[in-house]
């Protein structure tokens, strides 16, 4: 099992860089996992309902709410690996139904963050390109993953203060342009 990793919107965030950036960064000195706004599948028919994971409101949004994006912490030592799913069992827990129970693993060797797809999961692709099962993908800054219907980005916590300052990239701080 998994630690749980912090989640915050994007919004609140936002607010929490107007004191600044070095105190931002000093406080969110890690990497971060993106969960952006987007369409969700929901479930028509009780089979589907089934295998769909519900949190508690208290933990986390199961989804980013109204167009914002959720934001999770990645922190740890080297060799730490965070799972990636539906499940309530993991680090960072995407309660979408297209998500599987453990759909991918997020592992940091020697400062870098690593992507690697559980091998009965669903696919996965890093920046449109399909992830092989067991593969261990460096990530960088502003890389894509598609796990089922969610999109995911990557970012330090350098890009994600361009990003929450809408200069880097093609979103805003609370969802697509």
């Amino acid at each position: 099992m998994s630690s749980e990793s912090q989640a915050y919107l994007l919004s609140l965030l936002c607010r929490q860089l107007l004191f600044g950036v070095a105190p931002f960064r000093a406080r969110y000195p890690d990497s971060w996992l993106v969960w952006e706004a987007g369409e969700d599948t929901v479930a028509t028919t009780p089979e589907q309902e089934s295998t769909m994971t519900r949190l508690p409101r208290t933990r986390y949004p199961e989804r980013p709410n109204g167009g914002d994006a959720l934001g999770f912490v990645l922190d740890g030592e080297d060799g730490v690996e965070l799972a990636v799913g539906r499940s309530a069992e993991n680090a960072i827990v995407i309660g979408e139904s297209s998500v599987s129970r453990v759909h991918c693993r997020l592992i940091k060797l020697k400062g870098v963050w690593h992507l690697s797809r559980v091998p009965e999961s669903m696919p996965v692709s890093l920046n449109r390109s399909p992830v092989s099962p067991g593969a261990l993908l460096r990530l960088q800054s502003g890389h894509e993953l598609i796990l089922g219907n969610v999109v995911l980005s990557f970012h330090s916590t350098a890009s994600l203060v361009d990003r929450l300052q809408g200069v880097g990239g093609p979103q805003t701080a609370v969802g697509r342009r």
